[in-house]
């Protein structure tokens, strides 16, 4: 799918043909289904619709780290839901997959769990 080109603020003819009979003007396209003759600059054409425009030419973005959600959903788990859904909306835009960061949460939050269970536990029995 292609837009319009952008047109330079101070072009009288942005948006429409240049009139052949313009006097000054020896940039005239010729009609729609006309052939360019040899020498005229072709007629302008649209550009990319892509979904994130600024990414465009760049070489592919590296994958964001998997490693922050681990220290993060150790002590608490909200902060490490947030880091998982910001690096797998990042990773989704740059066309990675988005399963390593949710299966990173969800292993680091069992982990977590069961690690503070066996500390309360212990802490509960060194009380008694």
């Amino acid at each position: 799918m292609t837009t319009e080109i952008p047109h330079h603020p101070g072009d009288p003819y942005a948006g429409q043909h240049r009139p052949p009979d313009d006097p000054g003007t020896e940039l005239a396209f010729p009609a729609y289904g006309e052939i360019t003759p040899y020498g005229l600059p072709l007629r302008p054409h649209g550009q990319l619709m892509v979904r994130y425009p600024d990414r465009m030419g760049d070489a592919r973005w590296k994958r964001p780290a998997v490693w922050p959600i681990l220290p993060l959903t150790f002590p608490f788990l909200i902060p490490g839901v947030v880091s998982a859904a910001r690096r797998a909306r990042r990773a989704s835009q740059d066309r990675y997959s988005v399963a390593p960061y949710w299966v990173t949460l969800g292993g680091s939050f069992v982990a977590s769990w069961l690690l503070w269970s066996v500390i309360v536990t212990a802490g509960v029995a060194a009380l008694r």
